[in-house]
């Protein structure tokens, strides 16, 4: 029997042997528009912000503006127009805070599948001095904003917030079903843009959006891209009290769970990059840098080394499959 893929983004060596094998990519630095999309199952609303929180902080992370969405819904039989409008105002109501323009619609009702599937492709143009990768190199320091698992934490809190409740306060999931209020990159990517050193260097060189698979994953796909090696230190990995409460009661691993609404900035000097966020209300902070190589490694809190490996499926499928 042949093995079967797991649940999620499909891993790495997969994707280049069976995709990217076949499909060549057009990566021109000359291409001045991005395009990310996200294929969504509808379970609820939080799997709809989720989902569309990642396409459009991917465009963000990449120095783009989000201007332009185009969205396909797939509808399984006796899908009542009633659900079908309430899907749509949804999607609007985010694409509008976003200040994303709509541009295409089509929408289909498709017996052979049992819950709705969105596809969401959003398209944003570069700036001329847009945060590059290509930028990248040994030294320089990794920032990474507010905290990891964020998403993770508000997708559990909402589906299982009645067996929750026998468990933690009313003030704690309160606080809980909040992390999905901190699901979008936009604001610290438009500050970071702003920022600059003494000399009046811009401080930031590179972004790159957490999302699926956790802080591990983005890592490791941070030096992936860079073309170089990463040493990160987990004591400085912030994560907030709620995600660790949760994690433990399911014994699911936070640093290998959903974390969009964070994002990791490269700077030659993050110490400052780090002081300027937080005082512009971002929590931020130093956690790693970038090294000559190819090695991965993350420092343990005593001091041992663990070298990353390629990235594997979300923790958060083991609840919820």
């Amino acid at each position: 029997m042949k093995d079967s893929m797991e649940p999620g983004k499909i891993e790495e060596k997969i994707f280049k042997r069976s995709v990217l094998k076949y499909i060549k990519q057009n990566n021109s630095p000359e291409e001045k528009n991005r395009f990310s999309t996200a294929t969504i199952v509808v379970e609820d609303r939080i799997s709809i912000l989720s989902g569309i929180s990642k396409a459009v902080n991917n465009i963000l992370a990449a120095g783009a503006k989000p201007e332009h969405a185009v969205l396909n819904l797939s509808l399984p039989s006796k899908t009542c127009e009633s659900e079908l409008k309430e899907l749509v105002k949804y999607i609007n109501e985010l694409c509008e805070d976003s200040e994303i323009t709509v541009s295409c619609v089509e929408a289909e009702v498709l017996p052979c599948i049992s819950k709705p599937v969105v596809t969401y492709t959003c398209a944003g143009s570069l700036k001329n001095d847009s945060f590059d990768l290509r930028k990248a190199s040994p030294g320089q320091q990794i920032v990474m904003t507010k905290a990891i698992g964020i998403e993770g934490t508000a997708i559990i809190t909402a589906r299982k917030e009645e067996c929750l409740k026998e468990r933690f306060s009313s003030s704690f999931l309160r606080q809980c079903l909040k992390f999905k209020n901190h699901l979008f990159i936009k604001k610290e990517v438009m500050l970071a843009d702003t920022l600059c050193d003494l000399n009046g260097n811009k401080l930031v060189n590179a972004a790159y959006n957490v999302s699926d698979r956790g802080i591990y994953a983005a890592l490791w796909d941070l030096a992936e891209e860079a073309g170089c090696g990463l040493m990160a230190y987990l004591k400085d990995i912030p994560v907030w009290q709620e995600t660790i409460e949760l994690t433990e009661l399911y014994d699911i691993d936070p640093y290998r769970m959903a974390s969009s609404g964070s994002v990791l900035f490269l700077t030659d000097n993050g110490e400052l990059l780090a002081q300027k966020l937080c005082e512009n209300g971002v929590p931020a902070a130093v956690i790693g840098s970038l090294e000559p190589g190819n090695d991965r490694v993350v420092i343990s809190s005593d001091n041992e080394k663990r070298y990353l490996e390629p990235p594997r499926g979300d923790e958060i499928y083991k609840i919820f499959l």
